[in-house]
This record gives structure tokens, C-alpha cells and sequence, in this order.
């Protein structure tokens, strides 16, 4: 068969569509073409990053602001706040907040930092009650300062040696020179207030 009589039996609309195809502009569609694998990784990933930045916005903050006090000097606070008051009170309501001080004692972590204010709340007592004429139990609170006297010198890494000799010589009026002598230079060299009373 001859080449024309091919083209001629073709049908025209057919010829128009192989001739105008990719020639005609795309058409818009109400549907978002599909997503390939490259462009839905890539919005997963900025989805994640955007995540983790967000929720690192928070912890950036919070480290940023002063820390809240820590255990150590709340307890410092109350140890101070029961110490003051001692020191500005009656015998009755300084004995009661010498017992609030030794029940904040066993708060405090440090075995030497327990067994120093254990020292100096027995020695207080041992002085008042001393002082008050109440010889018995004043000698029980200076037995148990002298005791944590040298759980104190033991917590230090002190010698066996340097302990017996702190042992002998500590004495009642050593423990009431000691707590004199403290509580005069924390109190504007005044002796705590129950002294002055009857």
C-alpha cells in the first residue's frame, strides 16, 4: 500500500492529539499532586527539628532562671531561725528551741556537720541548765556534748592520739566558756536573754 493512502485513512482527531500533546497547559486540579519520597522526608525532618527546638525552648528557660535554694541552706535557715530565737528568749522557750534545733540536726547530710551542731546544742543546754540550777541534767547534756566532741574529732580524720588528749582535757567549764564565748559574738556581745531573767 502506498504511503499517502496510509496517512490518508488515519483519523484526523488521533493526528491532532499526537501533535498538540505536552503543547496544551496543565489544567489546575482541586488535588495537590502526589508527594514524592524526597519531599515528604524532608517535611518529616523539619517537622522533628521544629519539634525538638520548641520543646528545648522550655529546659533553655528554666536552666536560665536562679536556682531554687537548695537543701543545705533551707536547713542552714532553720538551724539560724531556732538559734536566734534562743538567743532572744525566756530558759523555757530557749530550752524548747534548742529541742526544735536538734530536730534538724539528723536533716543535715555531712556526718562532721551533724556531729558540730550536735556539740554546740548539747553544750547550750548543758550551759542553761547549768545556769538554771539544774545540776543532774545539765551533767546528761554535757555527757552527751563531751560524746559528740569526739564524733566530731573522729569525722575530721583527727588520731586516735589528738582525740584522747581533746577527750581529757574537755571540761564543764570549758563547754561553758565555749558556749559563752559563742554566743556573746553572735549576739552583739550580749549573753542570751534567759541570763538576765529569773
Amino acid at each position: 500500500m502506498p504511503i499517502n493512502t496510509m496517512r490518508t485513512r488515519m483519523d484526523p482527531q488521533l493526528v491532532r492529539k499526537l501533535c498538540l500533546r505536552g503543547t496544551r497547559p496543565m489544567q489546575r486540579t482541586s488535588k495537590a499532586p502526589p508527594m514524592n519520597n524526597i519531599r515528604r522526608n524532608n517535611l518529616v525532618g523539619a517537622t522533628v527539628w521544629r519539634g525538638f527546638v520548641f520543646g528545648l525552648i522550655p529546659i533553655v528557660f528554666f536552666s536560665c532562671r536562679p536556682p531554687a535554694q537548695n537543701d543545705e541552706q533551707q536547713i542552714g535557715q532553720k538551724l539560724d531561725s531556732c538559734y536566734h530565737s534562743y538567743l532572744t528568749s525566756n530558759k523555757e522557750q530557749a530550752r524548747t528551741n534548742l529541742f526544735e534545733y536538734l530536730k534538724i540536726v539528723p536533716e543535715i547530710k555531712s556526718p562532721h556537720g551533724q556531729a558540730y551542731n550536735y556539740l554546740f546544742a548539747y553544750s547550750r543546754l548543758y550551759a542553761l541548765e547549768a545556769k538554771v540550777g539544774n545540776v543532774d541534767l545539765s551533767e546528761v547534756y554535757y555527757i552527751k556534748a563531751k560524746y559528740w566532741r569526739i564524733i566530731e574529732c573522729e569525722s575530721g580524720n583527727m588520731s586516735e592520739s589528738d582525740i584522747i588528749d581533746i577527750a581529757k582535757s574537755m571540761n564543764t567549764n570549758q563547754c561553758l566558756l565555749l558556749v559563752d564565748n559563742w554566743d556573746r559574738s553572735h549576739n552583739h556581745g550580749q549573753d542570751p536573754r534567759y541570763n538576765s531573767l529569773k
